[in-house]
Order: C-alpha cells, then sequence, then structure tokens
C-alpha cells in the first residue's frame, strides 16, 4: 500500500457541512459587525490558516454537489498540500490531496489577475500530476474558461470556486478545468435542514 494513502487513512476526517453552517450562523448573529476588514476576513498572520481552512470546507462541500456523494475532508499541510479529501466510488474508497489558492479582492495590494495566479502554479508545482488545486475566486471578475492558458500545467485537477454575489447564499464552481468535461454548476450555501436530514443535495 502506498504509504500516503496509509498517512491519509490515519488523518481526522470531518463533514463540512455542518461547519460551514455554523460559521454562516456566526457570521448573522452580528459577532463581527465592528471588527476590523482584516479580522473578520481571517487575513491577519494568526487567522490566515482558518480563512483557507473555510475555503477549503467550502470546496469539499461544492465538490460533493457537483459528484453526488459525501466528501470529507481532513487539514493536512504536508509540503504541497493543505488538505486531504475523500468520498466513496463504489466499494472504493478515493484520497485526494487539495492545494488552496485564493485569487483575493481587487483592493489588497500586490493581487494578481487569474492568469497570473495560474502561471505561477506552472513554476511552483512543476511535477503533482496526483495534486488538485481549488482557487477560491474572491472577487467580481469575468473571464472565458476557453481563453485561460493552461498550458504547461503537471496537476491532477484545477478548480474555481468563489460566490456569485455579495450575500453567500449562492456559489459557483468551475472544474474540472484540466479535463475535458469542464462545466459550471451554482448551488446555494449549505442549510441546517439538508444537514439534518443527512441529504447532499
Amino acid at each position: 500500500m502506498d504509504m500516503r494513502i496509509r498517512q491519509w487513512k490515519a488523518l481526522d476526517y470531518f463533514d463540512p457541512a455542518p461547519v460551514l453552517i455554523g460559521l454562516r450562523d456566526y457570521e448573522r448573529s452580528g459577532a463581527l459587525q465592528d471588527v476590523p476588514y482584516e479580522v473578520a476576513s481571517l487575513r491577519t498572520r494568526e487567522l490566515k490558516p482558518y480563512g483557507e481552512r473555510r475555503q477549503c470546507a467550502m470546496f469539499a462541500y461544492l465538490t460533493g454537489r457537483v459528484t453526488g456523494t459525501f466528501v470529507y475532508v481532513a487539514y493536512c499541510e504536508a509540503s504541497d498540500y493543505d488538505a486531504v479529501m475523500h468520498h466513496r466510488v463504489g466499494d472504493e474508497i478515493r484520497f485526494v490531496p487539495v492545494q488552496m489558492k485564493e485569487l483575493p479582492p481587487s483592493f489588497l495590494p500586490f493581487t494578481k489577475d487569474l492568469q497570473g495566479l495560474i502561471d505561477g502554479l506552472k513554476d511552483k508545482y512543476p511535477t503533482s500530476s496526483d495534486l488538485t488545486v481549488a482557487v477560491y475566486v474572491n472577487r467580481d471578475v469575468s473571464f472565458r474558461v476557453q481563453h485561460l492558458d493552461l498550458s504547461g500545467l503537471n496537476l491532477g485537477a484545477l478548480w474555481l470556486f468563489g460566490g456569485c454575489d455579495q450575500t453567500g447564499d449562492t456559489w459557483r464552481v468551475i472544474g474540472n478545468l484540466l479535463s475535458g468535461n469542464c462545466r459550471t454548476e451554482v448551488f446555494g450555501y449549505p442549510a441546517r435542514e439538508a444537514a439534518a436530514d443527512g441529504s447532499v443535495g
């Protein structure tokens, strides 16, 4: 057995939906109303890992909706990935190492455009053919997938996801950009009722 599979099996996995619902409840409680932007958006050095974990939970939830399966996630900041996700396909459990990236709001300093972020992946992950990279698109931006230069990417998969508007009630996911059947789908933010009855969609 692959040593990595043994390591991945030993991680602590969780269902992302209840976590996301709890975070949304906290946001809507008014507790963050007078908190500085850098803190509320989890952008300080101390809080940044929690922001990345929230993005990771959202990506796991969305990929579960796309595949129609339960996708569980475990945080694991290894050399070239932030988390491992797993889901069942028939009798097989499939594990996927995931690296999270963000296209941050354009008003922040030193931000790249989407193509610049993708070009950076080519240099940083030249031989990562089993790695999935998920890019949280955290800005209002228009683009055509067919116009993105993906040449030179040696990844297992590349996905984009982000909120459809400022409410965060609906989310768009695009992927796998490196496959022949890349598609765009839109889903609602996880609801407490759906989590309670165990439904995926």
